[in-house]
């Protein structure tokens, strides 16, 4: 029997899913609540990079309003399981350095290789503002139209990840679903994009310079 279908009864046995790619979504939430249960400590890059990737997805289409709602809600548990991980990680680390061992105690010696480590665990457990993130996509769609004088295409492998960012806010937009906040700057961006008509793939004009030579 599909373990996807077997963790769903398990949380409700009202309901059921509807399709296979729920199914597999529900695998994935199995597979993680059970690397917590296993493990004790959440994935990483090293221990499991499918599921880091997963969670930051579902974490990521969260932010964005675009989970369904039986979703969310399973999401907005496991993520709060989540926390209490990590703090029960903190608190037993705190807890062993605080213990006084037996003998003499040699003091710690803290290398460079040793320092980075620790900044890398404190940058994966407090990841990059998911607003931050969505600035920094604007500025870098911004600055490419600045220097190339057009807009990222899908016929360009390179320009790809902008002009699927591009996409995907513009389908938020038009449905009224983006964040009051991110609005303005978006109309700033959308304004600067039809300054560059695609005349095909190939080749972009400047409308404004077009308009000029009339």
């Amino acid at each position: 029997m599909n373990s996807g279908i077997d963790f769903l009864k398990s949380v409700d046995a009202t309901l059921r899913p509807v399709t296979q790619r729920q199914s597999q979504w529900l695998e994935m939430y199995a597979r993680y609540s059970k690397y917590l249960d296993d493990n004790k400590k959440v994935p990483t890059q090293k221990r499991n990079l499918q599921l880091y990737h997963w969670i930051a997805r579902q974490k990521k289409l969260l932010h964005e309003g675009c989970l369904q709602e039986e979703r969310r809600t399973l999401l907005e548990k496991l993520l709060a399981r989540i926390d209490s991980v990590r703090a029960e990680q903190v608190a037993v680390a705190n807890c062993t350095s605080t213990t006084a061992p037996t003998g003499e105690q040699k003091p710690q010696v803290r290398t460079l290789a040793d320092s980075a480590a620790r900044q890398a665990e404190r940058s994966e457990r407090q990841p990059v503002r998911q607003d931050d993130l969505w600035n920094q996509k604007w500025q870098a769609y911004m600055d490419y139209m600045e220097k190339y004088k057009r807009r990222p295409s899908k016929h360009h492998m390179e320009d790809m990840l902008m002009f699927n960012w591009f996409k995907h806010n513009k389908k938020l937009f038009n449905q009224g679903k983006m964040q009051a906040d991110r609005i303005p700057k978006f109309k700033q961006l959308l304004d600067e994009a039809r300054d560059y008509q695609r005349v095909n793939q190939h080749e972009y004009v400047d409308s404004t310079k077009a308009l000029g030579a009339e």
